[in-house]
Parts: C-alpha cells; structure tokens; sequence
C-alpha cells in the first residue's frame, strides 16, 4: 500500500504564532484585567509589554516615544537618540531578570540572591 500525500498535514496546517503574537495576547488580558479599575478611579491603563526575545509591544512603544520626547523637550539629547537609550536600557533590563529566572531555576535559592525588581533596575538614583 502506499501513504497518503497528505497524511500528517493536518497537524501542520494550525496558524503559527507570528511576532508580537504573544505580546498582542498579553496585553490583551491586562487590559481586560486593568482597565475597568484605573478608569474607575480616573486613571489610564497602558500595558508595558516585551516578549522573551526583544519585541515591544506598540503600547509599551508609545510609552517608551513619550519619554523619550519628554527627556528630548528638557535636555539637548536629540529624540532618536533618547529614543534608542531608553529602548536599550529596557531591554537590558529585561535581559537581567530574564537570566536571573534562568539562574535561579538552576540553583537552591541559598546559592543565588534574589535580583532586584525590574523598576529598581532600570532607574538610577539622581546624583
């Protein structure tokens, strides 16, 4: 007998994720989750959102151009180049906790001190 040439497609033919996929679905949920209790108080809700390997969500992207042209309106840094700062510091950030995940998965927790939370990470304090 001979094989089907299309035996096993089926499993083959499921949508695959595309990039940003993950990140529209999370952000998704947290604004499902967040936004009636910010509005409720007067608030916005805005997701900051960045996949495991680099991508940034739009609104997280927004949030990232607003402080960008903030730090670009008080200071004689050009808007790209504040622009490019912040998304590299971002991403630096998430690289850290993404290996301190890794490290401490590998270790006892006496062996690895807990890191420090992203926000704490990524703001210096003024000098």
């Amino acid at each position: 007998t001979s094989a089907s040439p299309t035996l096993g497609l089926k499993r083959w033919s499921r949508k695959q994720p595309t990039t940003g996929s993950a990140a529209d679905a999370r952000a998704k949920a947290k604004n499902e989750l967040y936004t009636p209790h910010t509005r409720a108080v007067g608030l916005n809700f805005t997701p900051f959102i960045f996949e495991t390997f680099g991508y940034i969500h739009a609104s997280a992207d927004r949030v990232i151009k607003t402080i960008a042209e903030k730090l670009a309106a008080s200071s004689s840094v050009d808007l790209a180049l504040a622009t490019a700062r912040i998304r590299q510091r971002f991403a630096a950030c998430v690289a850290r906790e993404i290996a301190g995940q890794i490290i401490a998965r590998s270790t006892s927790a006496a062996e690895y001190p807990p890191t420090r939370p992203l926000v704490q990470a990524f703001i210096r304090p003024r000098s």
